[in-house]
């Protein structure tokens, strides 16, 4: 899959100088046609500021190994053993094939709980369900009874009730709540849904919907998604044998228990995307055969308990997105067999201990902030020691408050493959060792005060290379052939060889410091979008009408001179075309080819002329600003067939106005 450029996050931006607006009905501000005639002095505009940078997503945690997707992880999954398969693994949910023409009315969510029929006893005494010359088995069925008990509405699992009493039958592992949604779409209200006959005293205990028994003892209980709220149980943790319980997505609230620090046997523990909330118990410290913690996207705070580094055999930490306090626990350094630690967007704070270069087998080291939702606040350098963890395939330490020296020792990981210090406060030089990450494919360096090394050529995987305020672009960077993302905030003048960078999708360079003219060599590229921004000087390079799948092209340079090259109508997928400052001559007729175009800003230059009838070609144009320039004669009355409306979601819109620059 070919990697999407970040999303940009952009303010509203400023009015756009004159503007004329013409409104279809009552609609408010349907389009924008700017058209200064003067011949004023111009002013000095300011060149806009580059958006906050987002990086690719944080992997999702699977036990089994998955394919990556750009731009999010470029790797497998750390590789965990697989428990015992599922005994009884869910069906697919069946649609109602028949909708009556006059469906009865359906009851609301809290009237399905309230209508409910009373709950039958416990069945863990009848022999249908379980022997009971087996006293372990019949104890587990009665902590399972316990936490069945425990979800919301009470009986939130069930199945077709014709096949009530048949073992053999596959159980429907929707909630009362979800089949009473679905009756809602379909209109069947026919359908007898009872929600007792899943777990019931016809039915083996091995038969119940999520529940694997393996030598006369429950093992697994994997009831992913299929109810909709409820606690757990403190009976739970009577379930000696229990190696799998995974209640992820069930909309679980309350606290995590205590006693399921009493599973001495589990190896698995998902509980990820519920309302849990309270503390993460030390408890789960006793569980020396975890080798599986997932606790991400819930509500816990609390601080990490240090009792987790106990767990020698553990391989997967997530605790990503949660409301934790106080800072990383040194004793997690003890987990030898850790391949992923997520505590992303947790809130934690303090420095990063040198004790996790400890974790040799860490693949995964995750502690960013998410990106407009939940922060870090980790503080200090990067620790040294990270250098040693060379089986390290991605470090995320985004938009934290570290500071100090990219460690040099960071070019011992031969493995990565994403670097991620975007939006910290690192300075000086980025390290000339990084250069030895030859399987790097994105590396982002922003809020940074540095030059880039020549070494950096070496990386030749890289695919996305983000770096702001780094001095002189090295001509080396022309080796990078297999960027699909450049963007630089740099200075001086744009290498030539940049123009070997062949397979790029999106070229931005901006930078009060960029000098000299815009090379020529910029026509061997084929991008969507062309962004440069900074202090260009000399004329437009013709060979831009080479690029022919531009989407978007803003050009700003504060000391262009020349006409606007006639091949820029060659350009007949752009939709936004920027350019300024300085230009001069007329507006070349050959806009008018630009049939996708939305947005044409030309403004802040001293184009002379009259403004070309053959603007009124452009269908899709609702933004027009030639503010500030020379030109001279009528405005062509063939304007007036120009678009109305308001442009849809997909048009370039504000986002666009502001990237280049306008109304700053």
């Amino acid at each position: 899959m070919e990697p999407e450029p970040p999303a940009r996050r952009f303010p509203k931006p400023v009015k756009l100088g004159i503007t004329a607006a013409v409104a279809a009905g009552a609609i408010a501000l349907a389009a924008i046609l700017a058209v200064t005639l003067s011949t004023g002095s111009d002013p000095e505009p300011g060149t806009s500021a580059q958006p906050a940078d987002q990086t690719p997503a944080a992997t999702t945690i699977e036990p089994a190994p998955t394919a990556p997707t750009e731009p999010a992880a470029p790797s497998e999954e750390p590789a965990v053993p697989e428990p015992t398969a599922l005994a009884n693994p869910p069906p697919s949910t069946a649609t109602a094939d028949q909708t009556p023409s006059e469906p009865e009315p359906l009851l609301e969510d809290s009237e399905v709980i309230a209508t409910q029929p009373p709950l039958t006893p416990s069945p863990c005494s009848n022999e249908a369900v379980v022997d009971q010359s087996l006293t372990q088995l019949v104890a587990d069925c009665k902590a399972l009874w316990a936490f069945y008990m425990s979800i919301d509405g009470k009986g939130a699992l069930g199945n077709d009730p014709n096949t009530a009493g048949d073992s053999d039958s596959d159980f429907d592992p929707v909630t009362v709540l979800q089949r009473q949604r679905q009756l809602r779409l379909t209109g069947d209200s026919d359908i007898n849904f009872d929600p007792m006959n899943a777990w019931n005293d016809t039915n083996q205990i091995q038969n119940w919907y999520g529940v694997t028994t393996t030598d006369k003892r429950v093992t697994h209980l994997e009831l992913e998604t299929a109810f909709d709220g409820g606690r757990l149980a403190t009976e739970l943790g009577r379930l000696s044998e229990l190696k799998v319980l995974d209640l992820a997505g069930t909309g679980l609230h309350g606290s995590i228990p205590a006693e399921l620090g009493n599973l001495q046997n589990l190896l698995t523990l998902n509980l990820n995307l519920n309302n849990l909330s309270g503390s993460i118990p030390p408890e789960l410290g006793n569980l020396t055969n975890l080798r599986e913690i997932r606790l991400d996207q819930n509500d816990l705070s609390g601080p990490i308990p240090s009792e987790l580094g106990k767990l020698a055999n553990l391989q997967i930490l997530n605790l990503e997105l949660n409301h934790l306090s106080d800072s990383i626990p040194p004793e997690l350094g003890s987990l030898s067999e850790l391949r992923l630690l997520n505590l992303a967007g947790t809130g934690i704070h303090g420095s990063i201990p040198a004790e996790l270069g400890d974790l040799q087998n860490l693949q995964i080291l995750s502690l960013e902030s998410i990106y407009d939702c939940c922060n870090n606040y980790l503080s200090g350098s990067i620790p040294p020691e990270i250098g040693n963890l060379t089986n390290l395939r991605e470090i995320r330490l985004r938009d934290n408050q570290l500071s100090g020296l990219i460690p040099s020792a960071l070019g011992n990981l031969r493995n990565l493959q994403i670097l991620d210090l975007s939006a910290n406060h690192l300075e000086g030089p980025i390290p000339p060792e990084i250069g030895k990450l030859s399987n790097l494919k994105y590396m982002f360096v922003t809020h940074f005060i540095g030059p880039i090394p020549p070494e950096i050529g070496n990386l030749t995987n890289l695919e996305w290379l983000l770096l702001f305020n780094v001095g002189f672009i090295p001509p080396e960077i022309g080796n990078l052939t297999s960027l699909k993302v450049l963007r630089l905030s740099g200075a001086g003048s744009i290498p030539p060889e940049i123009g070997n960078l062949t397979n790029l999708v999106e070229l931005t360079l901006q930078g009060h410091e960029l000098t000299g003219p815009i090379p020529p060599e910029i026509g061997n590229l084929n991008p969507f979008e062309l962004t440069l921004i900074g202090n260009f000087s000399g004329s437009i390079p013709p060979e831009i009408g080479n690029l022919t799948d531009l989407v978007e092209l803003t050009l700003q340079g504060h000391k262009f001179t020349g006409p606007i090259p006639p091949e820029i109508g060659n350009l007949t997928n752009l939709k936004g075309l920027c350019l300024g400052y300085g230009l001069t001559g007329p507006i070349p007729s050959e806009v008018g080819k630009l049939t996708d175009l939305e947005i044409l800003i030309l403004g802040y230059n001293n184009l002379t002329g009259p403004i070309p009838p053959e603007l009124a070609n452009l269908p899709k144009l609702y933004v027009l600003n030639l503010t500030d320039n020379d030109i001279t004669g009528p405005i062509p009355p063939e304007l007036a067939n120009l678009r109305t409306d308001i442009p849809g979601s997909d048009a370039l819109g504000y986002p666009y106005l502001y990237w280049c620059g306008f109304g700053m």
